[in-house]
């Protein structure tokens, strides 16, 4: 049951993305999806306008968040 354990964590290792948002993220994921290239220039358009947007001021406080 160990060993089982151990794989199945391992291979979740390998095959999660790292956390967070980022460039690479993205490209990590549009390549093992085996997205086409305007999927992931799409996917990292939407990513530049994301972080270009102001924090919104309405709401609660989300200062404190962290999208790496």
């Amino acid at each position: 049951m160990i060993n089982f354990n151990k794989n199945v964590q391992k291979s979740l290792q390998k095959n999660c993305p790292k956390k967070g948002l980022n460039r690479q993220v993205v490209i990590d994921i549009s390549e093992k999806k085996n997205e086409p290239g305007w999927m992931t220039d799409f996917r990292l358009n939407a990513l530049d306008i994301f972080e270009r947007k102001p924090m919104p001021s309405w709401g609660p406080d989300l200062s404190g968040l962290d999208h790496e």
